[in-house]
């Protein structure tokens, strides 16, 4: 006889029943949490979830690997979703895939559900933004924002490399190696730039306009032209400067 797989049913009942949020709720711009009840959850259980990401499964590796693909160190992270229809709701389990490029909640130890960003406007996973964009460059690929305006958008886009383990004992490397790397890009007039965080880099950015204001605001806050965190201050105080001046003529007679 068929046995049943509550993990996984309970699971495919609740990805259900956020199908129905994005297509009952989204209208609403409902910025409330889903309540996953028993009752929704009951009558969710006939809707697809095809259109909202798959299912899959973990494999065992041929050799033994160091170090991970996937972004998190754990998947027990504080995350919610935002729809392009402004509809909110927690998830849980959640992870960015580097290999892959996509975002995946853990069903159970050998199971994945891995989400299509088609309907999704960001995912934020501990308090970290993220996007997927379409360019002239590429169709759809995930970045974290670390800075968004009008103007452009600084992104930093996570990747792995796979440093491959040798059954030769002369090569000393008997097990796969995974190292997490990082680039950097401005997005501007629908393009991707590559940027390094460096000063000559950042002040390029920001202009000779307010490049003697930004210098004295970098040396006061003991700011560091390398550090995502400060880049996204610098950038941000640079935004208030063009605010200010905008509003001084405004005002002007």
């Amino acid at each position: 006889m068929f046995k049943v797989n509550y993990y996984i049913l309970f699971y495919v009942l609740v990805i259900c029943f956020i199908s129905i949020c994005f297509n009952s709720y989204g209208q609403e711009r409902n910025d409330n949490f889903a309540i996953n009840s028993a009752k929704n959850l009951t009558s969710a259980a006939s809707n697809n979830i095809q259109n909202h990401g798959t299912s899959g499964y973990f494999y065992n590796p041929k050799r033994e690997i160091i170090g991970s693909e996937f972004l998190f160190e754990n998947w027990n992270n504080k995350a919610f979703i935002v729809t392009k229809n402004k509809f909110k709701f927690k998830i849980a389990n959640l992870n960015l895939n580097l290999k892959s490029g996509s975002f995946m909640s853990k069903i159970n130890k050998d199971s994945v559900f891995t989400f299509n960003m088609e309907n999704i406007d960001k995912i934020v996973v501990n308090n970290k933004v993220f996007k997927a964009y379409k360019t002239d460059e590429i169709k759809s690929e995930i970045f974290e924002v670390l800075f968004e305006s009008q103007e452009y958008s600084i992104l930093k886009k996570g990747y792995v490399q796979i440093q491959s383990g040798s059954p030769n004992p002369m090569v000393n490397r008997p097990k796969d190696i995974i190292k997490k790397k990082k680039k950097y890009y401005v997005l501007k007039d629908n393009k991707l730039n590559p940027i390094k965080l460096k000063k000559k880099e950042i002040l390029k950015l920001v202009g000779s306009k307010n490049l003697k204001k930004i210098k004295q605001y970098v040396k006061t806050e003991k700011l560091s032209y390398t550090h995502e965190k400060d880049i996204s201050m610098i950038i941000q105080y640079l935004y208030t400067l063009k605010k200010s001046i905008l509003i001084e003529v405004a005002h002007k007679p």
